[in-house]
């Protein structure tokens, strides 16, 4: 009786073993199909972008794209992604959208990819732009969005630009190992969680607004809260970004945990 318990016991974890494996083996078969489907539509990645206007490759929607693309090859490495990646960057000079000075998240997010590649192969060419395009933002107060009044951490004005940015600073931070990235970006983090128009982040609810226009009490027309969706959820996997990015000892981990 005994070994027929054990021997149906290990069929039925067999049998789950090979369901998830075939789970795993779906969603990978998705993932290739979607961004097989993407390289091809766009595959020379120089060439700019045309949605209601022409724009560089480098801008925020192709960077969360590059951003997927690295995490994929995390779990396939075909170097193809590497090939099509460091195409589009070099093309970019490995450099924000809109040079060195910009202190615009949309503008930094490339440098997200320019980092991984850094990580994965090496290469200082990789962030150096980016180093810079840092080192220029933590010495420049915001004058101009009004809701900022001047001050040096008051750049990221709406929630997307926590993802967009952010965890770039974490990922020079370990790069370089120095330490005033890290705090420079929980210091711009902390402003637009909890100054910004009384704190973009609404704790009992533990969600964001958008930005200042979204605040309470501002109300969608049922008279709820109004919140930003894709904001919501790319903040916290920037969160979550920058957590891998630190030890969990680290203040900053637990900060953010």
């Amino acid at each position: 009786m005994k070994k027929t318990l054990l021997s149906i016991l290990a069929l039925l974890m067999a049998s789950v073993s090979f369901a998830q494996s075939e789970k795993a083996n779906d969603v990978m078969k998705t993932l290739r199909l979607a961004n097989d489907y993407f390289m091809a539509k766009y595959a020379d990645p120089t060439l700019p972008t045309n949605v209601n206007r022409i724009r560089p490759s480098s801008l925020w929607t192709r960077a969360v794209y590059y951003e997927g693309l690295m995490a994929l090859y995390e779990i396939d490495a075909d170097q193809r992604y590497i090939d099509y990646t460091d195409r589009w960057a070099k093309f970019h000079k490995w450099e924000p959208r809109n040079g060195v000075k910009t202190n615009d998240a949309d503008d930094q997010c490339c440098g997200q990819t320019y980092a991984d590649r850094y990580f994965q192969s090496g290469g200082d060419e990789k962030i150096a732009r980016i180093i810079e395009n840092l080192d220029n933002q933590m010495k420049t107060p915001n004058t101009v969005k009004p809701e900022a009044q001047g001050s040096l951490y008051g750049w990221w004005t709406w929630i997307d630009a926590i993802q967009m940015a952010m965890p770039l600073y974490m990922q020079i931070y370990k790069a370089t190992g120095d330490r005033k990235y890290a705090d420079h970006a929980m210091r711009m983090y902390t402003w637009s969680r909890d100054t910004l128009a009384g704190g973009l982040f609404n704790v009992k609810e533990g969600l964001w607004w958008r930005d200042k226009d979204y605040v309470a009490p501002y109300k969608t027309p049922d008279g709820k809260n109004c919140y930003w969706s894709r904001g919501n959820g790319w903040v916290y996997a920037a969160l979550v970004r920058c957590m891998n990015l630190l030890s969990p000892k680290d203040k900053y981990y637990k900060q953010l945990k």
